[in-house]
């Protein structure tokens, strides 16, 4: 790991380090370091940062200090570094953003050491969890976001719910009060980092081995006494955080953000082609196996992984944004990594026969091998990061090739968070056989070269770069169900459908669909290619859907322009251009 740590800073351009802390997730984990012992500015964030958020009238880190809490010696290191290499010591410079990367790897072996210890409690084979840690590595995306992705809080999370379940199943093992004290310090943690890591105090039957061992947790009342004092003080800094940069001690900092909790999305999360998570990490559904063998071992730690699995699974999927946007597979299962390496040890562990043997291997290294081949395509663009579907998916699988990188389009954002069902505000639709109020429709074209010559469509060509153009603004706004619409201020959500016929092979492949907002400056731009997956085919009318979120407040004199732009300036026609706008109630 630390070989292909080393490339991702020195490697084909000697400067991959300077992601280590891309997008909003990353970046508002480790926003405390340099905010409060750099800056001295964390009650002041700037609110245009994509991680604060207003809390009467005052700036809140979105996210949990968790992350920023098991990162500080790094940032400390990452701090003296700076201070003796003449770095700039702002908190972002080169030595600060290589020791996240060290603290990443630092934790993943934290983990992998907890998990070792935890299944030779459980009396597995050397052996056997050898290649239980080295299956978890590089046979799921652990191993990408603790390289990769290392400002992430996944590997993070992993690491200590490992570190709790080994403390917790030893206390009960060995009887010793510091295993106690241990578990309850690694459970505030956890909750610092993520506070739906909660569900891990399900395991609690699992280390006991049964339900009446229980009454043991709580005999010591002097060590509970200790372990409940040293889980508050360690929790309470999330309440000092709040408190510090809000002035209130509870802060909902997810505002706009929430749970549909009678209408989780657990096929997807678990099945689908955009993130599925045992189809991109088919390693876990192998590792459920070894429920077979836990059961027949001990069914009340059966019984107890499968409600905390299945605890977890609900939440993971009743979160509004199930995909959880631009993320390799479904990442936030990496937090419960430990819990499928037990499956999978016990499954290995219990294998008896040659031939059963060879079967579950070969499956488990062909899982690895695919692993790398989609940690690899990920990394270089091939698979899409966030609107992945089934036909993309067959396009680019197994393909490494160059000519695959950046070859998908589309858009499908999730519908964003809303308390109440979205509300039509815009709709349009343009056949392109008459005039349509707020269109520009380009060149017009009947229909002949496809047999329809009655019937028209816009066309695109080289001298034809841009066409079809909808302008919706505030004062030519339509009403839809009754509703007045001069409200391009509120947070938007737009669908659109359109058909493209190509008259060559790929000839609309260079084509984007375009989301400009304007008023007196430009406010949002969002442009896409206008294909899903290159062409394979030439001389018929393929339908597309996009969805777009459109991720701000708007001024009320903004104008929102859809259109599709001829890039490659190459022959093609659209036609049935419908353009939806819903307003969210979040």
């Amino acid at each position: 790991m630390l070989l292909v740590v080393n490339y991702r800073w020195n490697g084909t351009n000697g400067n991959d380090w300077k992601g280590q802390l891309n997008g909003a997730d990353a970046g508002g984990y480790y926003e405390y370091l340099p905010a409060l012992f750099i800056r001295h500015d964390l009650d002041r964030l700037k609110p245009e940062l994509g991680f604060v958020r207003n809390q009467d009238e005052r700036q809140v880190i979105k996210y949990p200090p968790g992350v920023a809490v098991l990162l500080f010696p790094f940032f400390e290191l990452g701090h003296l570094l700076a201070w003796a290499g003449n770095f700039e010591t702002s908190g972002y410079s080169e030595p600060y953003l290589k020791c996240v990367s060290l603290a990443a790897i630092f934790y993943l072996g934290l983990g992998l050491l907890a998990l070792r210890k935890l299944l030779l409690l459980l009396n597995i084979k050397e052996g056997v969890i050898a290649v239980v840690l080295l299956l978890l590595v590089l046979g799921t995306n652990l191993g990408y976001y603790a390289v990769i992705k290392s400002g992430m809080s996944h590997v993070y999370s992993f690491a200590i719910i490992a570190c709790f379940i080994y403390c917790i199943v030893s206390y009960f093992e060995r009887s010793k009060p510091r295993y106690f004290v241990g578990a309850a310090l690694f459970l505030a943690i956890a909750l610092l980092i993520r506070p739906t890591n909660v569900v891990i105090i399900l395991m609690l039957p699992f280390a006991a081995g049964s339900f009446s061992r229980l009454n043991f947790f709580f005999n010591n009342r002097k060590v509970f006494a200790i372990a409940a004092i040293i889980f508050l003080m360690v929790w309470s800094i999330q309440l000092i955080s709040w408190h510090h940069q809000s002035g209130s001690w509870w802060v909902w900092a997810y505002k706009g953000e929430g749970f549909y909790f009678f209408h989780p999305e657990i096929l997807n999360v678990l099945f689908s082609f955009r993130k599925g998570f045992f189809l991109y990490t088919p390693l876990a559904l192998i590792s459920l196996v070894g429920l077979l063998p836990l059961y027949k071992m001990n069914r009340t730690k059966f019984y107890a992984l499968v409600v905390t699995l299945t605890f977890a699974i609900y939440l993971i999927s009743a979160w509004w944004c199930w995909s959880y946007q631009d993320s390799f597979g479904m990442r936030p299962f990496i937090d419960y990594y430990s819990l499928f390496g037990i499956l999978l040890a016990l499954l290995l562990n219990g294998l008896s026969s040659l031939i059963s043997k060879i079967i579950v291997y070969t499956l488990c290294l062909f899982c690895m091998l695919l692993n790398l081949v989609q940690s690899y395509q990920y990394y270089k663009g091939i698979i899409h990061p966030f609107c992945m579907n089934e036909e993309k998916y067959k396009y680019v699988f197994l393909k490494t090739n160059e000519k695959y990188v950046n070859c998908l389009g589309g858009n499908i954002d999730l519908q964003p968070y809303s308390t109440r069902e979205l509300q039509l505000i815009h709709s349009y639709v343009n056949d392109y056989e008459k005039e349509v109020a707020d269109f520009t429709n380009g060149e017009i074209s009947d229909m002949g070269f496809c047999g329809e010559p009655q019937s028209h469509c816009c066309h695109y060509s080289d001298r034809n770069e841009f066409g079809t153009e909808l302008s919706i603004k505030p004062e030519s706004a339509k009403v839809v169900s009754g509703i007045g619409v001069s409200t391009l201020h509120e947070v938007l959500f737009a669908k659109i459908e359109l058909k493209r016929y190509e008259t060559s092979f790929n000839s609309s492949s260079g084509a984007l669909l375009a989301i400009d907002i304007t008023s007196d400056k430009s406010e949002y731009y969002n442009a896409i290619p206008l294909n899903d997956t290159p062409s394979e085919e030439a001389g018929k009318w393929k339908k597309y859907n996009y969805t777009f979120e459109i991720p701000k407040p708007l001024s009320p004199n903004g104008v929102i322009k859809i259109y599709v732009w001829n890039r490659g300036k190459k022959d093609f026609y659209i036609d049935d251009f419908k353009v939806q706008i819903f307003k969210l109630f979040p």
